[in-house]
């Protein structure tokens, strides 16, 4: 009984912790635009346009390419990391010791692995990385990413198949589908990934939904069913799409989360059945 109380103790904070560290994508979405990429020149065009709103969406454009070479010709180092680039805030796609807005060309940032492996130290900001031709300064660490180096865009042929838009407070999901998409002529998958959020805290036993998923009467069974065929869409997008790096280091969370979750109930079951038998 002890153990098994342990068990579910030690369980239920894991994945309450898991959990709680998914709220950094409660107020994200991703828009796939793989059908229909978007230049780098477009992205600028659409960032402009959002200036003159009135509440103009925060939001970054990125394409991932894997398999790239990295280089410190100094000590003659190299590894394969999984290269982003970026139009936009970096921080609104990974967090790091430091932030790239498209204002900065030059600089980049990497992840702790590949710092040592090309330095042997995370203390590098200055250091310049080579990534084929072009040469980038170093300007942080990245927080829990892996094998990973992220700069802005430099390159005009660019092109970005990613949109991640991140909603002020007050804003919806709804705003994004029918407000952004429709404003900027865009029209990729809507893929909204407060769903994470909201299953793990379901593991947790927490029942907590986002407003445009809360019926304004309970009564109201048909906003259930269009929600339902509504989103479905977009988990199973989430949930069967390549794991890029931006998502990647939510799922592991998730999945953790879950997994905890589900380990602290059943465990729960143990106990309530034993504390059953004792009573009989």
């Amino acid at each position: 009984m002890a153990l098994c109380l342990f068990i579910m103790a030690a369980s239920y904070f894991s994945a309450v912790s898991c959990a709680n560290r998914l709220k950094a994508c409660e107020r994200a979405a991703m828009i796939l635009m793989e059908s229909s990429p978007l230049t780098l020149e477009k992205v600028r065009q659409i960032q402009e346009q959002e200036t003159g709103q009135d509440i103009p969406e925060s939001f970054t454009a990125w394409e991932q390419k894997n398999e790239i070479s990295v280089e410190n010709k100094d000590l003659q180092r190299s590894r394969t990391v999984s290269l982003i680039v970026i139009c936009g805030r970096s921080d609104l796609l990974l967090r790091g010791t430091a932030w790239l807005d498209d204002t900065d060309r030059n600089g980049c940032l990497i992840d702790e692995k590949t710092a040592y492996e090309l330095f042997g130290s995370t203390n590098i900001s200055g250091q310049i990385v080579h990534i084929g031709e072009k040469a980038k300064v170093v300007r942080g660490i990245l927080y829990d990413a892996s094998d990973t180096i992220l700069y802005e865009a430099d390159d005009s042929s660019e092109i970005f198949t990613n949109l991640t838009v991140y909603m002020d407070k007050g804003m919806t999901y709804e705003d994004i589908r029918q407000d952004f998409m429709s404003r900027h002529g865009l029209t990729g998958k809507f893929v909204r990934q407060d769903i994470l959020a909201w299953i793990a805290n379901m593991a947790c036993m927490k029942f907590e939904l986002s407003a445009d998923l809360t019926p304004t009467k309970w009564s109201d069974f048909d906003f259930w069913s269009e929600a339902l065929e509504r989103e479905k869409e977009s988990f199973l997008l989430l949930m069967l799409t390549e794991k890029q790096k931006p998502v990647e280091i939510y799922m592991k969370d998730f999945y953790s989360a879950v997994g905890y979750g589900v380990l602290s109930f059943m465990t729960a079951i143990i106990i309530m059945r034993k504390i059953m038998r004792n009573i009989r």
